[in-house]
């Protein structure tokens, strides 16, 4: 009887395993990949007239593995089944983007992909629009807007979006006035900030037209609060918004679009913007010159309330920058110069403006010519051509592996580092024939 009920129970488990969906690596790899196919094929997949289709790199980065759905032209992959895996070199940054490698250029994402299958396809979409938007004329511009940390730039954004908030809520045919003051704030911000209109433009251009396919085609706009929730979540999602606010305005405006005129979208250019289509679409009248009473709402959108979270945040924000400052400005550095062939990966919803010392990094990865930056404690970038590092007190500087708490370098051979131009500061050089005997 012993022996009947030891037979049963093996049954019953092997039973439950057959039951029990594979959790495997590249079985998720493979369902993504599935997931890949049927947003093409689907109708929402063709809202750019455009094949959205093509190679895709699943990255796992803890062990660097890759899952390819194609193979690549190097025959760096080995076919396994319907894949095609591999190890993805350290020179090569890994991120949710667009990626070329081993002759290919990649829509890359990183694993694990999000549980929620609608949120799992908006990301997908997302990279897959970017790997083709040079296709389509839109370059993949991914300017900092450094005046949306600053408190007037917040208050004048939160409103824009608090205006455009309401704007969803009211019936189609009754949005207009809204929409004007979405476009009034926009433009009063502009004056504010001169610079400000090219910056946000080439943003939106890139992230926002991207974060807009990925919320079209996953249909996760079909929830009637989940556009309302992208503005009433803002502030707690995204610490400052001087790169992330694209994938807030994307949504907000594509979507405000599409429900007065479907396929507004294959008439848009690198030349258009988002508010001039909103204002044509829905015949809006806009002065072409804002004076600051036009913004003043006298309470509405909740101005009261945001102007009092933004005064208290511009005193952190100040006690932060002199923080920054002192570390990264002013103390020993290690100053990095940076090359055409740099690239770097980082979290687009943490960095800090600091003004004509560039932007601090709070995190990056970052590879070029003198090898591989791994940045978990602040870097500053200024236009793009300096990296400053900072410098504990007590660092080793010497071999090809320089490493601290908060950063490590791996240099190549050929490069070194020797004394900068400032005392206790220290540069990363190519080494010259006498410096190698």
């Amino acid at each position: 009887m012993k022996y009947v009920l030891f037979l049963l129970l093996c049954l019953m488990s092997r039973m439950a395993a057959a039951q029990t969906p594979d959790d495997s690596v590249p079985a998720k790899a493979a369902y993504y990949f599935g997931l890949v196919s049927s947003i093409c094929a689907a109708p929402e997949g063709r809202l750019w007239n455009k094949e959205l289709a093509g190679p895709v790199l699943l990255v796992e980065p803890a062990t660097r593995n890759v899952y390819a759905n194609v193979p690549d032209k190097e025959g760096l992959l080995v076919a396994r089944g319907q894949l095609f895996t591999g190890v993805l070199p350290k020179a090569v940054n890994i991120a949710n983007t667009a990626a070329t490698w081993a002759g290919v250029k990649w829509t890359m994402v990183l694993l694990p992909l999000p549980a929620s299958k609608p949120e799992a396809v908006k990301l997908l979409a997302h990279e897959l629009f970017h790997r083709v938007q040079d296709e389509l004329g839109f370059a993949a511009g991914s300017p900092v807007n450094d005046h949306l940390d600053s408190q007037n730039g917040r208050i004048y954004f939160r409103l824009e979006l608090e205006a455009l908030k309401a704007a969803l809520r009211a019936p189609i045919d009754k949005r207009c006035t809204h929409l004007e003051q979405a476009i009034l704030f926009r433009k009063w911000r502009y004056a504010l900030f001169p610079a400000a209109r090219a910056a946000e433009e080439a943003l939106e251009l890139n992230e926002g037209l991207a974060e807009f396919t990925g919320v079209y085609v996953s249909g996760v706009a079909k929830d009637t609060g989940y556009l309302p929730a992208l503005v009433e979540g803002a502030v707690g999602s995204y610490p400052t918004f001087a790169r992330s606010f694209a994938y807030i305005t994307g949504p907000l405006y594509g979507m405000l679009l599409t429900q007065r005129q479907p396929g507004w979208q294959l008439g848009f250019s690198a030349r258009d913007n988002f508010p001039d289509k909103l204002a044509t679409v829905y015949s809006l009248h806009v002065p072409a010159v804002v004076q600051e009473k036009m913004v003043q709402v006298k309470g509405a959108y909740n101005e009261l309330a945001i102007r009092q979270q933004e005064a208290r945040r511009e005193e952190d924000r100040l006690i932060k920058a002199e923080g920054y400052m002192h570390a990264l400005v002013e103390g020993p550095l290690l100053c990095l110069t940076l090359s055409k062939k740099m690239s770097f990966s980082f979290n687009p919803s943490r960095l800090f403006p600091l003004g004509e010392y560039g932007t601090v990094y709070p995190t990056m990865t970052m590879t070029d010519e003198w090898g591989r930056l791994v940045v978990s404690g602040d870097a500053r970038m200024r236009d793009w051509r300096m990296l400053f590092i900072a410098l504990p007190k007590g660092t080793v500087i010497e071999g090809q592996i320089i490493k601290t708490a908060e950063w490590e370098l791996t240099l190549v051979d050929g490069w070194m580092v020797k004394s900068g131009e400032r005392a206790g500061d220290f540069v990363v050089s190519k080494q010259e024939v006498s410096d190698k005997r």
